[in-house]
């Protein structure tokens, strides 16, 4: 689609403002709903966007449809069909039976629907920030603007968030901005802003670095200053995020596996050096933050905690038993000779059901590292085909080889960081990516 007017409608510039005010979690304003799902501001407005292409698709047959066929699409289409068949086996080999059911509880209703509705998200989450962004943003004014309304709130981001530490350490008594509008939960000195918690402002802040870089590549000018990306890794660190270093971690796993198939024994080495250097500053950020050494020892307990009367203390308990018992569940299953489960997974829900079952809860209660989520939930097969549902695009697009290979390296990123903490991030990116490049090719011609 080419836009001859250049320029941008209305309908674009919303669609712009509820992508870029989604990963600001701080405007969460109402709690868990009949369907387990939070809102905010840019729900809303996702909302009046639907509406409006409704009309259009129904009234004004102004809009057509993709095909879930196409060059884009397709990888996904193949992997909800394989998360689905792994849904039906879980069903039938009881993964989906919890026995903390109680059909009198409030609750009832919403905990028996939302494994189905697990779908009903993964889907939303694709078609709306990867896939409507390239019939949507369809002209340089409409990128233009999204790289504007971006950069505005993320430098609110880190004001808020540099000024918050700032009154903590002069206003005594003053305990900061809360994670939500809605809870008004406080997470201490710890940097976040209104990105919301400190690890869903680190998984943002990476996304603010993937744009700039994006931008730069649209506007051939390098506007990324060094200054800025200083003050972006000091943010990161005061976040003080264990979530954000495993996710980092995550990102140089994939990052070599990829070099591992794609590049000459030069390139190799070169990475391998690169990779080393950011495992080393991890390491050294981890001993140096008090937080994630507290969680270090306590993992040291872990197994034979779990061996002896297979429940979780200590601080665990509190923070990472949703991600530690489908671990334990499946490393179970492999020990006793059952690989099935494993590699093709039980389907989506199937985690919070586990846990609910192991920790005695009647939530939703899934794991909040995606790669516990994938692994468990669609297997090692399915975490393959998810990753490739990302990359399979950017290779498709027609880039000039280190084009290609920058764009694939900060997917990897996005994926990595995705795989330690869930988040809209890689669905967001790929978005904005096949967007820029497909009107950049269309600016070309």
């Amino acid at each position: 689609m080419i836009d001859t007017t250049n320029q941008i409608s209305k309908l674009s510039k919303l669609y712009v403002w509820s992508i870029c005010l989604e990963p600001l979690l701080f405007f969460v304003v109402i709690t868990p709903s009949l369907i387990g799902v939070t809102s905010n501001v840019s729900k809303l407005l996702q909302l009046l966007v639907l509406v409006v292409l409704l009309f259009k698709i129904l009234i004004l047959h102004a809009v057509k449809i993709p095909s879930p066929l196409n060059h884009n699409n397709k990888q996904f289409f193949y992997f909800f069909i394989f998360i689905t068949l792994s849904g039906l086996y879980g069903l039938l080999s009881g993964a989906y039976k919890n026995e903390m059911y109680d059909v009198t509880a409030t609750n009832s209703l919403r905990i028996m629907i939302r494994p189905l509705f697990e779908y009903v998200i993964l889907l939303y989450y694709f078609v709306y920030f990867t896939i409507m962004p390239k019939y949507i943003l369809i002209n340089s004014s409409s990128i233009g603007y999204f790289f504007k309304v971006f950069t505005l709130l993320f430098f609110i981001v880190l004001f808020t968030g540099f000024g918050d530490l700032l009154l903590m350490k002069i206003i005594s008594g003053y305990g900061g901005l809360p994670r939500h509008l809605s809870d008004g939960v406080i997470v201490g000195w710890r940097f976040h802003g209104v990105a919301g918690e400190p690890r869903d402002a680190f998984v943002y802040l990476i996304l603010g670095l993937g744009i700039f870089i994006l931008r730069d590549m649209w506007s051939g000018r390098k506007k990324l200053t060094k200054k800025l990306m200083i003050l972006i890794f000091i943010a990161l660190i005061l976040t003080k995020s264990a979530a954000g270093l495993i996710g980092i971690l995550f990102s140089v796993i994939l990052m070599f596996l990829f070099a591992f198939f794609k590049f000459t024994s030069m390139q190799k080495v070169k990475y391998l050096i690169i990779g080393s250097i950011i495992v080393f500053i991890l390491v050294i950020t981890a001993l140096l933050t008090d937080r994630i050494m507290i969680y270090y020892h306590a993992f040291l307990n872990l197994i034979p905690s779990l061996q002896v009367t297979g429940k979780i203390g200590g601080i665990l308990s509190q923070s990472s038993s949703s991600d530690i018992f489908p671990i334990w569940q499946r490393w179970i299953e492999i020990s006793g000779g059952n690989f099935f489960p494993t590699f093709i997974g039980t389907g989506l829900g199937s985690s919070s059901v586990l846990n609910n079952n192991s920790i005695n809860l009647f939530e939703i209660h899934n794991p909040k590292s995606y790669v516990v989520r994938s692994i468990y939930e669609t297997g090692i097969i399915g975490t393959y085909l998810f990753v490739y549902v990302f990359l399979h695009p950017i290779k498709k697009l027609n880039l000039f080889r280190h084009e290609y290979l920058y764009l694939l390296m900060l997917m990897l990123l996005m994926l990595g960081m995705y795989f330690g903490h869930r988040s809209v991030l890689p669905y967001f990116f790929l978005g904005i990516v096949l967007a820029v490049f497909n009107t950049k090719l269309s600016r070309k011609n």
